[in-house]
């Protein structure tokens, strides 16, 4: 299964998503699409002392404003049982650009051994599933994205550190 692709809407004047829509607060005005695509999923340490993972997300922003991403949330789940959280630092996603947004996930190693029945070996690629939300904020208003990205979490991180840049999205800096 490839990433997966996750398209929300960004109003003109109050920013809400499809199907959460408040009805008096409908605009009526035309929309623009905000990408967010799961690129990478990788357990960088599982040990006693530190269990971490990292997720990188590619957004792109396709407004002619720059939009900033105030705040996320993130659990991260193994066969439906919650094994880590994570939030990003805020980041400004310039007009027309793509931006990789890196996600440090905190586990919980005991949880993270036991959704995958206690068998893991480094190498491994596992179903996994990265939900939260995103806080938006533009000239136009803020916008709430619930996110729910199901892709395929490697273990081989957890020995050598390594993830994947998403393509086009740049350097992980906040600068």
């Amino acid at each position: 299964m490839g990433p997966a692709l996750v398209c929300v809407q960004l109003l003109a004047q109050l920013a809400v998503l499809p199907g959460t829509e408040n009805p008096s607060a409908a605009t009526g005005r035309s929309a623009a699409p905000v990408a967010v695509e799961l690129t990478s999923l990788e357990l960088t340490a599982l040990s006693e002392k530190r269990s971490e993972a990292r997720a990188v997300l590619k957004v792109s922003n396709p407004l002619a404003s720059p939009v900033r991403l105030a705040e996320s949330q993130f659990r991260l789940r193994i066969n439906g049982q919650e094994v880590g959280q994570g939030s990003s630092p805020t980041r400004t996603l310039r007009p027309h650009k793509v931006k990789g947004v890196e996600i440090p996930i905190r586990i919980d190693r005991k949880g993270f051994l036991a959704a995958l029945g206690k068998s893991f070996d480094a190498g491994m690629q596992i179903d996994a599933e990265l939900s939260g939300a995103l806080v938006l904020r533009s000239p136009s208003g803020n916008a709430t994205l619930p996110l729910r990205l199901p892709g395929r979490m490697g273990t081989d991180g957890a020995r050598s550190g390594v993830f994947a840049i998403p393509e086009g999205g740049g350097s992980l800096s906040p600068h």
